[in-house]
């Protein structure tokens, strides 16, 4: 990127939260993709994410696998759910990120989301009132932070892999030029899928931390590909196509909402999502 100046040369640290996204015992995994609808993609209420999962169909890593997922995440502004200050453990918590490989799974009552290899933004608002913004890198739920980034920060993220153990994470902040790339021992990474998602981590007593309230967080210019020079588009439309809303912990109701286009550049490229009902306002009971 031709305007970041100032390389980060921090060591990697571990985000505050200590949640962790793992597959609960019990659970399986799902290495094929959620049976498809007859047109359009496949639209999934998970308790762990919302956003979207396009795949290559590859099995193993080769030239049509991804190797590349791409966005321009803006910061959101984090707090409690408006109307309420019930606070306990680690606080309210988002993860806005790009990521190689992450699947949904079923959870036994109902789906979740597992990430793999991930690049993008964490955001807290600790119960001591600290909030926390950090550029971070993930794998496998769990996350270390590349540097600070503060809310209205565009950070132009970056998640790619050739293959088996050889991944890394480009992350850069656009507004202060504050940049850092990072490798990542990531075993087993494929390319099978690419997603643009907004995620709380699990777990506390086997439940994801309760979502901060963003309000709305933007995803730009958002795309992935393959060696071979295919593209793929978080507004993609095929069946293989998953679209994920998050629930609350019942599964009863929606509390962040993803808005995928389907034409045109920004419809292609862009995601919208919004934080919603009770964690937006009141709390959610967990």
């Amino acid at each position: 990127m031709k305007l970041a100046r100032a390389r980060s040369n921090g060591e990697l640290r571990t985000v505050p939260s200590s949640g962790r996204t793992i597959i609960p015992a019990g659970s399986s995994a799902l290495p094929e993709m959620v049976e498809p609808e007859t047109t359009g993609p496949k639209q999934i209420a998970t308790t762990y994410a919302s956003g979207v999962i396009v795949t290559s169909g590859q099995k193993t890593f080769n030239k049509n696998s991804i190797n590349n997922v791409i966005a321009e995440i803006t910061v959101p502004t984090v707090e409690f759910p408006l109307n309420t200050k019930v606070c306990s453990g680690e606080g309210y918590v988002a993860i806005s990120a790009v990521g190689i490989d992450g699947f949904v799974f079923n959870t036994g009552n109902g789906y979740g989301y597992d990430p793999q290899l991930e690049a993008g933004v964490y955001e807290q608002a600790s119960c001591s009132g600290d909030l926390y913004y950090f550029a971070v890198v993930g794998w496998q739920g769990g996350y270390n932070v590349a540097f600070n980034v503060n809310p209205g920060d565009v950070i132009y993220a970056s998640a790619y892999t050739s293959g088996g153990p050889n991944s890394g994470v480009y992350l850069e902040d656009m507004t202060t030029s504050v940049y850092g790339a990072y490798s990542v021992m990531s075993s087993g990474i494929v390319g099978y899928t690419a997603n643009w998602i907004v995620e709380r981590q699990c777990c506390s007593n086997n439940e994801p931390l309760p979502l901060a309230n963003t309000t709305n967080i933007a995803f730009g210019f958002g795309s992935a590909y393959s060696a071979s020079d295919k593209f793929f588009y978080p507004g993609s439309q095929a069946k293989t196509t998953e679209v994920l809303n998050m629930t609350d912990d019942a599964g009863d109701q929606t509390i962040e909402q993803v808005f995928q286009g389907s034409t045109g550049y920004q419809g292609q490229r862009s995601l919208w999502f919004e934080t919603e009902n009770c964690a937006a306002v009141n709390g959610c009971t967990q």
